[in-house]
């Protein structure tokens, strides 16, 4: 199921429903002071992804680089852990990680680079108890071919940029041990190690990150990483090797962040869950980074994502990410199968 949709009968609907979960979230957009400026366009396509999105079979799951990307968590030496599919649906590769002498091997973040070659960050136990924590490069048969031990650095989520070089966001677990900068993240090259270590996270009121709420982001020139519990939007320019950090407004607790992208013109998306109110709602917010107040940083709601759980299928219920300046997210019907990609426009 490809191709541009026409259904009028469902854009009907759609503005009818609209009409009323406008005003359902106008508290939120309120509070902000933060009128919208994008709007979202009619989806380009659609495909469905049974097997893809089943988050029994496949808990992780988001697109990077031209590619859905679904992986598990506890590894095996015989079956894949990781899956990566196309746009049109089709399986593209799998990925196995397993070492020699492994006892056990866990799998804690998936990239793949520009040419659809997958790349790991986890932890390997040896069968006579050694740690190691790695990120490896799969070979095109789906089997680590370059991998570099980075303890005690333990690398949660990584990205791969048009560089070649892959960066990770984490933990060093000996910094507190060896009061020592907790520098969060770092860059690789896969053949030559790590390049370089930035970012403390004390600087941001932290003494380690959290793997449960943290995003890792990048496009070819920026890294990107959100840090829900302290509420900051950390960016790294790769081209000037400036950090510039903002602080988040707080969502409350019956909201949170389903899905980050970072399109190729650096806009930073996030899709919502908000279930703070009679119906279940879902959308799709913009950071606005252009505040008086230096530092600060807004959501801004975008025209046409926000929709009722269950009852618009094409509203915006879960951001996998951005596929150039396009967003592919999955939309909000009962199947929770179908992937959409769309553009956003100027609301002005």
């Amino acid at each position: 199921m490809t191709g541009k949709i026409k259904n009028s009968v469902l854009r009907s609907y759609w503005l009818r429903a609209v009409m009323v979960v406008v005003p359902l979230l106008s508290g939120w957009f309120d509070a902000q002071n933060t009128p919208s400026e994008y709007v979202l366009q009619s989806a380009d396509r659609r495909q469905v992804y049974r097997e893809a999105l089943n988050r029994g079979n496949w808990p992780w799951r988001h697109w990077d680089n031209r590619y859905l990307v679904v992986h598990g968590v506890s590894s095996k030496p015989d079956s894949p852990i990781i899956k990566v599919f196309g746009s049109d649906g089709a399986l593209v590769s799998t990925g196995t990680v397993w070492f020699p002498s492994a006892a056990t091997v866990s799998v804690r973040g998936v990239t793949t680079d520009t040419s659809g070659r997958v790349i790991a960050s986890g932890a390997s136990l040896s069968t006579d108890g050694a740690l190691a924590d790695f990120i490896t490069k799969l070979d095109y048969s789906g089997h680590p071919a370059e991998t570099i031990q980075t303890n005690p650095y333990i690398p949660f989520r990584v990205c791969a940029t048009g560089d070649g070089t892959v960066w990770a966001l984490g933990n060093d677990r000996d910094a507190e041990r060896h009061k020592r900068d907790n520098l969060i993240l770092r860059q690789f090259d896969m053949s030559g190690g790590q390049l370089r270590a930035l970012i403390d996270a004390q600087s941001l009121g932290e003494r380690h990150v959290d793997p449960e709420s943290m995003w890792l982001v990048c496009n070819n020139s920026v890294v990107g990483i959100l840090l829900e519990p302290v509420r900051k939007w950390i960016e790294f320019d790769i081209r000037t090797d400036q950090t510039s950090v903002w602080t988040l407004p707080d969502l409350g607790i019956r909201r949170r962040i389903t899905g980050l992208a970072l399109t190729k013109s650096g806009r930073l998306v996030a899709s919502v869950y908000d279930n703070s109110r009679a119906q279940t709602l879902v959308g799709l917010f913009v950071l606005s980074t252009r505040e008086p107040a230096q530092g600060q940083a807004v959501w801004q709601g975008v025209t046409g994502s926000l929709g009722i759980v269950s009852k618009q299928p094409d509203a915006a219920s879960e951001l996998l990410g951005a596929d150039g300046d396009n967003l592919v997210y999955v939309g909000g019907g009962t199947e929770g199968d179908v992937v959409y990609w769309a553009s956003m426009a100027s609301a002005r």
